[in-house]
């Protein structure tokens, strides 16, 4: 995890730190077990939320694999990120 500078931080293990939406007990605990699709739409202004939160990270996400003591690399795309000519440039990669 880094810090909105760019700075390393830490490795650690994911609770419900991608849950920003309200939800229940069950929903923080189904959305991270393997195969469940888990839907969950909220409207969150993000300059307040910054205003707001001294702990926002970056994050870049690794599966640990014990039996090779390594850490594999998980790809993400944000396909509704919106440049500043109104395209959505991740869209179909």
């Amino acid at each position: 995890m880094y810090s909105l500078e760019g700075e390393f931080i830490d490795f650690r293990k994911l609770g419900t730190e991608f849950q920003l939406c309200p939800h229940s007990v069950q929903d923080g605990i189904s959305y991270r077990e393997f195969g469940i699709a888990f839907n969950n739409n909220c409207d969150i202004d993000v300059t307040t939320y910054l205003r707001e939160r001294n702990d926002v990270y970056f994050y870049e996400l690794f599966l640990n694999d014990p039996a090779q003591q390594s850490f594999v690399e998980i790809p993400v795309v944000i396909d509704n990120f919106i440049d500043s000519s109104g395209n959505y440039p991740n869209r179909g990669s």
